[in-house]
Parts: C-alpha cells; structure tokens; sequence
C-alpha cells in the first residue's frame, strides 16, 4: 500500500471513530439522561457541558484530519491521541462501575450486539480501530512521508529560503536547466 494510500485509511478510519464524539449527542438528550425529571439539575448541566464538549471535540477532530493545512502527520497524532482519552474514558467509566453504582445497560433503551451491550461492543470495536490507526502511524509512515526527503550532498546551486525571492531563483534557474536545492525552515513554505 502506497504512503498516500496508508494516509486517506488512517484519516477514514480517524473519522469513523470521530463519529462517537457525536453519538452521545443523539442518544442522550433524551428524557432518560439530559432531560430525566429525576436527575438532580446540576447532574444535568454536567451532562450537557460533557455533550457540548464531546460535540466540538468532534469537529475539532475531523478538522484535524482533513482540513488543517498545511498537512502533517502529526496532526493525524494529535487526533488519535484526543479520541483515545475519549475511548479511554468510557473503558474507565466502565471498569469502575461497580465502585459508583453505574449501569452500563439501561433496560428498554440499549440493545445488545453478538451479546454485548452495544455500548461495549461499539466501543471494543472503536478501540480495536484506534490500535490499528496507532500502528499504521507508528510503523505505517515512516517511509516515505514522516519524514522530508534527505536534502542531496551536492548541487550546483543552494538556495536557502522558500520566501519569494528564493522560489522565483530556483524557478528561474530549473527553467535554465541548472539543478538547485531549496530549503526552507517552515513547514508551510514548502
């Protein structure tokens, strides 16, 4: 599989899991969370606070993945590392349960997927994805792209900075036929 093509399945797959920033969103603004009479107010303003926060969470995150320039890896980092605290999380809500009283499964409410309440299920399947993502980023990239290509030993001519005086030598002298080597120190010139 080329680079390009390791990158577009690392950023799909950091939008699949994305998603569940919004899920919550859906299914718990309802009368048996955010809008449960029995909740004490204050319970519920924490709920949507964490909603309100999951929900920009999830576009902070696809934003990362497909819209911040210039492009960088470590931005596709960034989103697998936030994502993971909110995976992390539930597993922790989860494990912790019998020390709070909480109840993963709500009667009436959640379904059960291969015999798991779905939100194990999704959650073990979302986690799944993210060590895979983490893989592909940590020995997936290496070659060809984590990393600029090494700058040649020796060229005719050097040009040191991609401001427009500089690209327009180097443009000007490939037109010509000499071969030159632009670095430039920011990422976003090149």
């Amino acid at each position: 599989m080329s680079h390009d093509a390791r990158i577009l399945a690392v950023k799909i797959a950091l939008t699949v899991t994305a998603l569940e920033f919004f899920g919550p969103i859906v299914r718990d603004f309802h009368p048996s969370h955010a809008l449960n009479p029995d909740w004490v107010g204050h319970a519920r303003v924490h709920l949507v606070w964490l909603l309100g926060f999951m929900g920009l969470s999830g576009l902070a995150n696809l934003y990362l993945v497909w819209l911040r320039r210039p492009f960088q890896v470590r931005n596709l980092w960034l989103s697998a590392a936030w994502q993971s605290c909110n995976l992390g999380g539930f597993w922790i809500a989860y494990l912790l349960t019998p020390v709070y009283d909480g109840l993963i499964t709500v009667p009436g409410i959640h379904t059960e997927i291969l015999g798991y309440d779905e939100n194990v299920f999704v959650f073990a399947v979302l986690s799944l994805v993210m060590l895979g993502v983490v893989g592909v980023l940590r020995f997936g990239l290496q070659e060809g792209g984590a990393l600029p290509p090494p700058l040649p030993t020796e060229v005719p001519v050097l040009i040191v900075g991609a401001g427009p005086s500089g690209a327009m030598a180097a443009l000007l002298l490939e037109q010509q036929g000499v071969e030159t080597c632009l670095v430039e120190r920011r990422a976003s010139a090149q």
